[in-house]
């Protein structure tokens, strides 16, 4: 059994408009603060807390619009629904039956008979159950009002609200426990929780422990143990002297005698004494729950409630071997699930690993289900993509909204794994206010090194940088378009090389096409007087142009920068463009005997050998072939191949870089930038600028 999702009206953040959100086996909450994910989990709470504050409904819980009271309706109305599925239970094939008939508990299917109102939506479909809570707020003219709750099973598939009105049936006490939801907030209490975990789960487990034989034993021990406390002499003192003031002021037959003396007659009073306590591998000194660190006692409280559930299904299994009485097990929830806010909090980085190991292994198991959510990126590159849910919405949206991950199909198995990874790979770009889209290391460092100079460093401002390697750009655009993030592309112009120049503005047409319609206003420009459309037929032939029409491959460079945010480092790379803007600094990288290897004379010698480098790095062949290769370049820019190969073929492209932004001040790497990294900047600022002023 699995909740297979959970939709919300009017409930805290999410508006009338019902927001359904789907979830897997772990499920990970991502988004802004504000956004709506502890009040998802808290929704959850509402329905299965065994806290009874958790599981009321209060009239904080109705959504109110920005700048909106309670009061300015007579009432207002919410409900939580959520869908448990049986995928361990398959429908008879061809089944034509919508519902199905009551079922017994059966062991092996691990389907209890409380669940007797299933649906399935067609003929061999997984069978359903939903549970709908309903509340109203009534304006009773108390400061709070009134709210009334209904808690009931819908026996049909409609969302019409008469027809579910018409088929529904209450849920018992009974049924409503057999699910259960562990809350842990993100403003831990370690201590609270340790001890709700305590009288909850603990306390039932300890209610019906097995003693065989063994309370009797203990109750002769506390009666004699009894009898001796009584008999010390301090204690008789005590006894008498307060017995002789409690008759002088009280004349009553009820409580005539006092006696102080160990109340407990009961073994199973002991049990209220039982706590956890630590020690080292080796040694006698132990430490209680309270001794510990913060952390240490965050970390714990999750232990328990996961060794607890543990126990629990142990039990199922076979009670009486494990010390308990057999009636354990009608008393234990069906379902667990934990809902867990930023395990990150309190816990050093080492223990997230261990601690998402846990919850994912607890995930797998058929009756439980994980929810997380998290700002750390430590946890999020150990999520699936498909995993996660993010969640849109502030302190100034009128109600949240939760999107799954946009990725590639997974028919496209090259795509869908390269765009997977890379997403796993920088999860940070969840949290940006601002993502640039590169092509690798030295775009990370660069620009990293530019940002700051420019006063506008990236952490600070939440922008991070993605390297795409010039692969499945359009899917990144719809992963960050679909999660309403901001985002720069730049790319590598690649002039003269093998799907560079012109095949690189194609690609990027292309690109574009694919990610919005062919009859899109968005792929729109204008050409003179003339509006044009990227997607006409016209532009699909681009890449057959000649690289040495620098001019018109100049104008549509500055369409895709001005028109769409993609920027290109030209003629070549990023590389190529830093070495053209700052040559002193990094051919003073080379030591004194280094440096490209050139003949020392002899112009037409010098000459070939710097053709022979450029062809070296344009790709192209030296057999004479391609002899004119290089020709859209200038005398200064062939001049800068030797150097180009040196310095980023035959040595370290991140190192060099790095060694040289130490040489270049920041004044004069914000004055000297290459162009298109220096409108890059300026165009970032912006978009951060606006989304400023927006908030």
């Amino acid at each position: 059994m699995k909740i297979q999702s959970i939709t919300m009206s009017n409930f805290q953040c999410f508006g009338e408009k019902a927001t359904t959100i789907e979830l897997d086996d772990l499920t990970c909450f991502v988004g802004p603060n504000a956004s709506g994910k502890t009040a998802a989990m808290l929704a959850l709470a509402r329905l299965f807390s065994e806290s009874k504050s958790l599981r009321r409904i209060t009239p904080d819980d109705f959504h109110l619009a920005p700048g909106k009271r309670l009061s300015d309706e007579p009432s207002r109305n919410l409900f939580i629904e959520c869908r448990l599925s049986f995928p361990e239970m398959d429908a008879a094939e061809g089944a034509e039956e919508q519902e199905l008939p009551d079922l017994s508990f059966e062991e092996d299917l691990a389907i209890p008979e409380t669940f007797n109102q299933m649906l399935i939506d067609r003929p061999g479909g997984t069978p359903y159950c939903r549970i709908r809570l309903e509340a109203t707020w009534t304006d009773d003219g108390t400061p709070h009002g009134e709210v009334d709750e209904a808690l009931f099973w819908v026996v049909t598939e409609s969302e019409e609200p008469q027809d579910i009105e018409k088929q529904s049936k209450r849920v018992s006490p009974r049924d409503r426990g057999k699910i259960r939801v562990i809350y842990v907030p993100a403003a831990r209490n370690p201590d609270e929780q340790i001890r709700a975990t305590s009288s909850s789960t603990f306390g039932r487990l300890l209610d019906v422990l097995a003693w065989e034989g063994v309370d009797e034993e203990i109750k002769e021990v506390l009666v004699d143990l009894q009898q001796k406390l009584s008999s010390l002499e301090g204690i008789q003192t005590i006894n008498a002297s307060v017995q002789s003031v409690w008759q002088d002021i009280y004349e009553g037959i009820i409580a005539r005698n006092v006696e102080f003396q160990a109340l407990e007659r009961e073994p199973s009073s002991l049990l209220k004494l039982l706590d956890a306590t630590f020690s080292p591998k080796h040694g006698e000194t132990f430490l209680a729950t309270s001794d510990l660190s913060d952390g240490m006692r965050s970390l714990f409280s999750l232990t328990l409630a996961l060794g607890f559930y543990m126990v629990e299904e142990q039990l199922k299994k076979d009670a009486v071997t494990s010390g308990f009485k057999l009636e354990i097990v009608e008393r234990l929830p069906v379902y667990t699930l934990f809902a867990v806010e930023e395990p990150e909090n309190h816990l050093s980085p080492h223990y997230l690993g261990r601690i998402i190991g846990a919850l994912s292994k607890t995930a797998t198991e058929t009756v439980a289900q994980v929810v997380i959510s998290s700002h750390s990126p430590a946890i999020l590159g150990r999520i699936e993509p498909e995993k996660v849910r993010y969640f849109l919405g502030n302190e100034k949206t009128s109600s949240s909204k939760v999107k799954r991950i946009p990725l590639p199909s997974k028919s496209k198995d090259e795509e869908y794994k390269y765009v997977r990874e890379a997403v796993r790979g920088y999860p940070e770009l969840y949290f940006s206010r601002l993502v640039i889209l590169g092509e690798g290391p030295s775009e990370e460092i660069v620009l990293k090194k530019l940002f700051e100079a420019s006063g506008t460093p990236l952490d600070t401002h939440f922008i991070s940088i993605v390297p795409l390697g010039g692969r499945h750009v359009h899917h990144f655009w719809r992963l960050l378009h679909g999660l309403r993030i901001p985002f720069l592309t730049l790319l590598d112009l690649d002039r003269e090389k093998h799907g560079g120049g012109w095949g690189r503005i194609q690609y990027v047409r292309n690109q574009l096409v694919k990610r919005f319609s062919n009859e899109s206003s968005e792929l729109v420009f204008t050409e003179g007087k003339t509006e044009r459309s990227l997607a006409e037929e016209e532009f699909n032939t681009l890449a057959e142009q000649s690289d040495s029409d620098k001019a018109e491959m100049q104008t549509w460079l500055e369409l895709f920068r001005d028109g769409f945010n993609v920027f290109f480092s030209a003629p070549l790379d990023l590389d190529f463009s830093m070495l053209a803007a700052f040559p002193r600094d990094y051919k003073g990288l080379a030591s004194k005997s280094g440096g490209p290897r050139l003949p020392q004379s002899g112009e037409e010698q010098i000459r070939e050998a710097i053709g022979q480098r450029m062809r070296q790095v344009l790709g192209a062949n030296t057999d004479g072939v391609a002899e004119n290769s290089g020709s859209s370049y200038t005398e200064d820019e062939r001049k800068l191949f030797p150097w180009y190969r040196y310095l980023f073929l035959d040595g370290s492209k991140p190192v060099n870089h790095m060694r040289a932004l130490v040489r270049i001040p920041s004044y004069r790497l914000v004055k000297d930038a290459p162009e298109s990294l220096r409108l890059l900047v300026e165009k970032a600022r912006e978009i951060l600028k606006a989304a400023e002023e927006s908030d």
